[in-house]
């Protein structure tokens, strides 16, 4: 039974066929090129974001603020007490897909295919295997 990849594209679906182990390296690969050279998928992942850091809070997402002799903590004013979140999302998403980025930018086909999988429901990046006959 033969498998074909199919990319969900805005204009156009692109098919390539993964029936072997070799064809689908390849073909994630193509993939991965063509959404990073023509599409520009991977902006993201090339610029020079650092994990977020929050000096004012100290990465806690808490202040402490005393009024009337009662202190309480309340979320920081410049980070909105998103640090923690932000922070997360950086290391679950941002860091391990830019390592793949990287390294499927070498020719790395499992890293490709890693990448696309991680942002596969991704606007632009959507694909399915299908098999056929």
């Amino acid at each position: 039974m033969k498998k074909v990849l199919m990319y969900k594209g805005k204009y156009e679906n692109l098919f390539y066929d993964v029936s072997t182990e070799e064809l689908k390296s390849e073909s994630f690969l193509k993939l991965f090129n063509f959404l990073d050279r023509d599409v520009i998928a991977y902006v993201n992942l090339t610029s020079d974001e650092k994990e977020p850091i929050c000096s004012f809070c100290n990465n806690s997402g808490k202040v402490s603020s005393t009024n009337c002799g009662i202190t309480r903590q309340l979320d920081c004013p410049d980070c909105g007490g998103n640090i923690k979140r932000d922070r997360q999302y950086y290391k679950n998403n941002v860091k391990p897909e830019r390592e793949y980025y990287n390294k499927a930018k070498t020719g790395d086909a499992d890293a490709a295919i890693r990448l696309l999988n991680h942002r596969k429901k991704y606007q632009y990046e959507e694909w399915e295997i299908y098999d056929i006959q």
